[in-house]
C-alpha cells in the first residue's frame, strides 16, 4: 500500500537584504542539526502560518499581491505577511518599523515536493533590512544567525530552494519590476 502524500502546510519566509559599502548582505541562520526538516542548513527566517496570523488584517492594505499571483494566495496574503513578520521576530528579534510596511514585497513561492517528511507551500517576501530594528537574537531555532555577504554564501550549506529564492530576491532588489516567481522544477526545490 502506497503512503498517503502529505498536504503542504502554508508557510511564509522573509528575505532581509541590506546595502553595505561592499554590496548587499542577507540575513540567514542555520537550522539546528536535530530538526526533522532541513537540518544543519542555512535558511531565511520563516515558518508555518498559524491561526493567530489570520486575526490581524492590518497588512491587508499595504502588502499587495503581484498580478501573477493566484487567487488563493491573494486571499491569505495579509496572514502570510503577518506570519513572515511574526517568525522573523521570534527567530531573530527584529521587527519592522510600522511606517515601512509598504516595502514588504511578495517575490516567490515554493512547494516542498511529495515524499518529504514535512511539506510546505511557502511564499517568500523581500524586505529591506534598513526598515527593521531590534537586537539580533532569536528563540534558538536558528543558530549562527547573522548578516552574510553574497560572497560568503558560496561557503555555506544552502538548500537548493534557498539558492533559487536568493537569486530571485537579488533580481527584485536590483530591479523592482522583476516578475513574481513560482518555483516548480524539482531540481530547484532540492
Amino acid at each position: 500500500m502506497a503512503p498517503t502524500p502529505s498536504i503542504p502546510q502554508h508557510a511564509a519566509g522573509l528575505i532581509l537584504l541590506r546595502e553595505t559599502i561592499e554590496g548587499p548582505e542577507v540575513l540567514l541562520g542555520r537550522r539546528h542539526r536535530r530538526m526533522v526538516f532541513m537540518p544543519g542548513v542555512y535558511v531565511f527566517p520563516g515558518g508555518r502560518l498559524e491561526e493567530e496570523d489570520h486575526l490581524d488584517d492590518s497588512l491587508a492594505s499595504v502588502v499587495q499581491a503581484p498580478a501573477e499571483v493566484d487567487a488563493a494566495t491573494s486571499a491569505i496574503l495579509p496572514a502570510l505577511a503577518r506570519a513572515a513578520l511574526r517568525e522573523l521576530s521570534e527567530e531573530t528579534g527584529l521587527v519592522m518599523q510600522r511606517a515601512k510596511a509598504r516595502s514588504l514585497r511578495l517575490i516567490a513561492r515554493a512547494i516542498t515536493p511529495p515524499g518529504n517528511p514535512r511539506r510546505y507551500d511557502t511564499r517568500f517576501f523581500l524586505g529591506d533590512g534598513a526598515h527593521f530594528s531590534g537586537k539580533l537574537a532569536g528563540d534558538g531555532e536558528l543558530e549562527d544567525l547573522r548578516w552574510h555577504s553574497l560572497t560568503a554564501l558560496r561557503h555555506l550549506p544552502l538548500p537548493r530552494v534557498t539558492e533559487v529564492v536568493m537569486k530571485q530576491a537579488l533580481a527584485v532588489w536590483h530591479d523592482p519590476d522583476t516578475a513574481y516567481y513560482e518555483i516548480t522544477r524539482k531540481e530547484e526545490l532540492g
